[in-house]
């Protein structure tokens, strides 16, 4: 993502508006973007899936959401 105010605001308003939770963040700058890792609460699929759709058309996201399923942590 671009590495500038308000980006982790959008992605965590979308994340709400799907009922999913973060359970930690990092984020890793790089020059003018960084990469961001979300480690979220128990949550459904399809809210998952939702949730990555819009993230994924938001300006600010340079290249392609990735998604790991996590299970038993």
């Amino acid at each position: 993502v671009d590495d500038r105010p308000g980006v982790l605001a959008d992605v965590d308003r979308i994340l709400a508006q799907a009922s999913i939770s973060i359970g930690s963040m990092f984020q890793e700058p790089a020059g003018e973007q960084a990469d961001i890792i979300f480690l979220t609460h128990e949550a459904r699929e399809g809210a998952i899936n939702g949730a990555i759709s819009q993230i994924q058309n938001l300006p600010f996201v340079q290249s392609a959401v990735t998604r790991l399923r996590v299970e038993n942590l």
